[in-house]
């Protein structure tokens, strides 16, 4: 199989009122269907959780059921608590601001914790930029696809010590 096809360049960024340990956002998900096609897809609206620790995506059983998908197959899903053989499904995942990944072979969950229906895993992050800072206090999220350049932090010329100074103490106030 190919690989999830990624339609066209699209980006998004998310800014969470304060610093973040849990990176989520609003997702579609649906049957996998070719972008263009007159066929109506019924989508179904949840939140999803960014994990770049996971290799691969995942929905929940909920999610496939209320979009009565049929298994592609199944695989060995291995995770914190062991490994256990799970089903496999074709999907379709429109991320925020028009961002779709087509093509996605998501694995099945019972549930995930927080009641998020689905988990964005390496999957679909190693198909574009994913960036992520903190500061002011506040985590900020972006997301492109497909990657357009490099990002090297270690590129930028080094701070001084007083902007190194005067950066610390913003951060410090903030939180």
């Amino acid at each position: 199989m190919p690989g999830p096809i990624i339609p066209q360049p699209r980006s998004f960024t998310v800014e969470y009122h304060r610093r973040q340990n849990i990176l989520t956002t609003p997702v579609k998900i649906s049957e996998v269907f070719k972008p263009g096609s007159s066929k109506t897809q019924n989508f179904v609206e949840t939140v999803g959780i960014w994990d770049t620790g996971a290799t691969g995506s995942v929905i929940t059983k909920e999610i496939i059921d209320s979009l009565k998908l049929k298994p592609i197959g199944n695989i060995e899903m291995r995770g914190v608590h062991g490994s256990k053989i799970v089903n496999t499904y074709l999907i379709n995942i429109a991320l925020p601001n028009g961002v779709e990944i087509v093509g996605v072979k998501a694995t099945e969950a019972k549930q995930l914790s927080g009641n998020l229906g689905a988990l964005i895993g390496m999957d679909i992050i190693n198909h574009g930029d994913l960036a992520i800072t903190n500061c002011g206090g506040k985590t900020i999220m972006t997301f492109r696809v497909p990657p357009i350049e490099k990002i090297d932090f270690n590129k930028d010329r080094p701070l001084t010590r007083q902007q190194r100074r005067r950066i610390f103490r913003k951060n410090q106030k903030k939180i």
